[in-house]
């Protein structure tokens, strides 16, 4: 049986879209949002978008308008919300002109319901905490899972009977603001309802989301760190595997005959600018993170680590030569690692140049950074 590797990474390309949706004035109804897999635009009573989007004529003025007003009564603890809600519904609102707040509005309408597709990223932006809170602030990141639905069910009753239109998420993380770098974290707290975004100016929080992720092919692998403490110790193996991978990575093409025997000394022989030695960012929060990027080796990083802490897979044959390996992607069918000349045969080649003994020392690395130093793979092996 081959030893199989599930790399679970997820493509993004110039292709893909994410947006930024702010959950109504002073976050109130971000709890609703996370708790409900759900996100929408404070307009009540919403009707389903036609094929070709709205428009900006009269009706859409007058709905526009309505769902504010819809907006102001809809979440209220009183027993005359439906009464007033009638009553705006029969109001009579062809005075009314389009300002510039309600063309953006339909802008917001149409991006949301109309263009966003099935699968692209939602980033909503958690309350901001205040001085003594001990919770940390939050973002959630989420997936488009439906086409725009009328929310019907609820705990809240208020939400139930608000009447809203709706896109349903399958939220992937909940992201610590500490990670995020200023820009980023800036630009995900504007005050505007809805904010289109490109993909590659949210590869933090990508990260955060997905692990695994390949962003206008650059390779981000990740490690989730669960120990208390982040300190030169707690990295010393891990280090020493990366850096061996990448030395044994670089000799796919070249001479290997003069690798040092212990995979330490490989790591320490790598040179300070050496071609694939990724880049590294890391959480010191517990639990944290280590997130290498650079090109496909640090994908190679990570099949092996994955490896050499299964319980089960084991890539050498009984003679310790025969290397019996395979690769999958059960997180994107966009990058298929399998391909000719692709990761899957990077992979078996880095074994190679390992070599059986290499590889046992390997393996006693990646256990000694994943007893002691609490690393764990989002990559798995079987």
């Amino acid at each position: 049986m081959p030893a199989i590797i599930d790399i679970r990474a997820r493509v993004f390309t110039a292709d893909d879209h994410a947006y930024r949706l702010f959950p109504g004035v002073s976050y109130k109804h971000f709890a609703a949002m996370r708790d409900l897999n759900v996100v929408f635009l404070d307009y009540p009573g919403l009707p389903m978008p036609p094929p070709e989007g709205f428009k900006q004529g009269d009706y859409e003025k007058e709905m526009i308008v309505r769902g504010s007003l819809y907006a102001s009564v809809a979440y209220r603890n009183d027993d005359l919300v439906k009464e007033r809600m009638a009553e705006i519904a029969s109001r009579d609102l062809s005075s009314t002109r389009w300002s510039r707040n309600r063309q953006l509005a339909l802008s917001w309408i149409n991006a949301l319901y109309h263009s966003a597709k099935i699968g692209d990223l939602i980033v909503v932006p958690g309350p901001l905490n205040r001085r003594g809170e001990e919770d940390d602030t939050k973002t959630l990141i989420g997936e488009i899972t439906t086409g725009p639905v009328r929310l019907v069910e609820a705990n809240d009753e208020r939400y139930r009977n608000a009447g809203l239109l709706v896109r349903r998420i399958r939220w992937l993380s909940e992201i610590d603001d500490r990670d995020l770098d200023h820009r980023t974290s800036r630009s995900l707290r504007t005050q505007n309802a809805l904010v289109s975004l490109p993909v590659s100016a949210l590869r933090p929080v990508l990260g955060a989301a997905y692990k695994n992720v390949i962003v206008d092919g650059d390779f981000l692998a990740r490690f989730i760190t669960q120990g208390a403490e982040f300190t030169a110790r707690e990295s010393y193996h891990f280090q020493a595997f990366v850096l061996a991978v990448v030395e044994a990575y670089s000799r796919i093409e070249k001479d290997s005959s003069d690798l040092p025997d212990s995979i330490y000394a490989m790591a320490a022989q790598v040179a300070r600018n050496a071609q694939g030695v990724p880049e590294q960012d890391f959480s010191i929060h517990s639990p944290g993170y280590t997130t290498l990027k650079g090109s496909r080796v640090v994908f190679v990083v990570a099949a092996l680590f994955a490896t050499a802490l299964s319980t089960t897979a084991e890539p050498f044959g009984p003679d310790g030569k025969k290397i019996d390996v395979k690769l999958e992607n059960t997180a994107s069918g966009a990058y298929d690692p399998c391909e000719p000349e692709g990761l899957e045969k990077e992979v078996r080649e880095t074994f190679r140049v390992m070599d059986f003994d290499r590889w046992q020392e390997l393996c006693r690395a990646a256990r000694a950074a994943n007893e002691d130093e609490g690393f764990e793979p989002v990559s798995s092996a079987k």
